[in-house]
């Protein structure tokens, strides 16, 4: 789920999402002593159960279903103060979701785009740390295959992916798979 966030500008180059800067400390305990409230548990079965019975025309089943516990969750935190708000909320990143995936590709194509983008500006920059041009940009085939593997074991993509997929989307990217691994044409 994509949560709508402000870019803020630093000075720095700093890894925003860096999880070791998130203080964990007794993270465990606010959520036992949440969850072992028995009002709490009483207010999301209460709440949640109300949803469900009244599923927005506008939001596919499938969609409610992914969506159900986040809204329901908020409400009991207070982040939305009733149902109505917390919908229409989610209405909007639906519709905000949509407008992010409207270029028709599959998830598949999607990644494999940013990772062969990732590893030719990897290697270009090794080239331009060893001031020459001596490592070719060639995409390392296994490399390659062990992260569409972890792709599907991650449920990013179909577990019926193939290698006739992946050839014809790398084929579009103008690349040849060689010897050597992935070549750009």
């Amino acid at each position: 789920m994509v949560i709508h966030t402000k870019k803020i500008s630093t000075s720095e180059d700093v890894d925003l999402l860096d999880l070791k800067l998130i203080n964990w400390n007794d993270i465990e305990n606010y959520f036992l002593d949440y969850w072992n409230n028995v009002e709490n548990c009483k207010k999301f079965t209460v709440i949640r159960k109300g949803l469900t019975r009244r599923k927005p025309k506008s939001i596919s089943s499938e969609r409610w279903l992914i969506s159900l516990d986040v809204i329901t969750t908020g409400i009991v935190l207070e982040v939305w103060e009733n149902n109505k708000t917390a919908i229409d909320w989610l209405k909007e990143y639906w519709i905000f979701h949509d407008s992010l995936t409207s270029n028709n590709e599959s998830s598949l194509e999607q990644l494999i785009k940013d990772f062969v983008h990732d590893e030719t500006n990897r290697l270009e920059k090794l080239n331009k740390l060893l001031d020459d041009e001596s490592i070719p940009i060639v995409i390392n085939a296994e490399k390659f295959k062990r992260t569409i593997d972890y792709w599907k074991s991650k449920g990013l993509i179909d577990t019926d992916c193939n290698l006739k997929t992946t050839k014809e989307i790398m084929n579009n990217l103008e690349y040849k798979l060689t010897k050597q691994g992935w070549l750009k044409q």
